[in-house]
């Protein structure tokens, strides 16, 4: 019998588990336990510990601030140059990037100018879905940066929104009509 395990299937599982199956993998010494299984070939399991090329690091389980990790990923508001504003806005819709040349000013921009009857959109949640997570998504390919976000709430009400000083002054360059 063959087990294919899906590198999905290998960050779900807890670490010991992980781990007892990496050594069990990667140990010479292990004995064949199971008698209607092919006897191993030897070239299977020469290595004493995982190849060097192994990354044990790159499993979500271990990373505190991973998606499958029971607590909440820790977002990022970070600042943006003109070179990452323009490369944001080159795959984004007409209309994201119109909202967008809203946060070309240090002012914050407040929800009601975004969110009700005649306004761009409909609902807080239609905003949230079709505006700021493309936005962030996009952002976070652009950087690199998985935690990455781009507004920042300016009172606790989510009265107001508003990026960082660099990043409309960034926005502002790239919006510029040529």
């Amino acid at each position: 019998m063959k087990i294919t395990l899906t590198e999905h299937d290998i960050a779900r599982m807890p670490t010991e588990l992980r781990q007892d199956l990496m050594q069990f993998i990667f140990n010479s010494e292990h004995e064949h336990i199971n008698p209607y299984d092919d006897p191993p070939e030897e070239a299977d399991f020469k290595y004493d510990e995982p190849p060097a090329n192994f990354d044990d690091t790159s499993f979500p389980e271990d990373d505190p601030s991973s998606s499958n990790s029971k607590k909440k990923k820790a977002k990022n508001v970070i600042e943006i140059d003109e070179r990452e504003a323009k490369e944001l806005i080159s795959n984004l819709s007409d209309k994201s990037i119109d909202i967008l040349r809203k946060f070309t000013t240090e002012a914050p921009v407040p929800i009601a100018d975004l969110v009700g009857e005649g306004k761009p959109y409909s609902t807080f949640v239609e905003l949230k879905r079709s505006f700021v997570g493309p936005v962030n998504r996009r952002l976070r390919t652009v950087t690199g940066n998985r935690a990455a976000v781009l507004f920042l709430k300016v009172n606790e009400d989510d009265a107001d929104i508003a990026v960082k000083k660099a990043t409309a002054l960034a926005l502002a360059i790239a919006l510029k009509p040529n």
